[in-house]
């Protein structure tokens, strides 16, 4: 440490192992988040009477794994959650509540999605990994 600062920190854990085990822990947070996404996507699929589900996409140029709402059918087309909205005025409250809770899983497994895989990307960097 610099003569300029005060603070006395322990400096083992700067001794190369810091960005391996976080790369490790970022790892395993990965695998549970797509594992979450794989579960409700499961999920949404199982629930009667539904006419859209949540299908799990992969874009395998990036890596990529996000939660879209899908149509049942035999052209599966996808959705967005504003185009889903007006349709569930004509359903009961309880199922109204089940969507809106799914899009909210959808909304935040996306964006742990996001932030796990650059985290990620940032100690694959530290470790000189590429």
């Amino acid at each position: 440490m610099s003569g300029l600062s005060s603070i006395q920190m322990d400096k083992r854990p700067f001794k190369g192992k810091g960005a391996d085990e976080w790369l490790a822990r970022l790892h395993r947070d990965y695998r549970k988040v797509v594992f979450e996404m794989e579960e409700l996507s499961e999920h949404s699929k199982s629930a009667a009477g539904n006419a859209w589900y949540v299908y799990l996409h992969h874009r395998k140029s990036t890596g990529q794994r996000f939660l879209m709402w899908r149509s049942f059918g035999v052209k599966h087309v996808h959705l967005t959650w504003d185009s889903i909205q007006p349709a569930l005025g004509r359903m009961t409250r309880s199922q109204q509540d089940w969507f809106e809770e799914v899009n909210a899983a959808v909304r935040l497994l996306n964006a742990k999605e996001v932030v796990t895989r650059k985290a990620i990307r940032m100690a694959q960097e530290l470790n000189g990994e590429d």
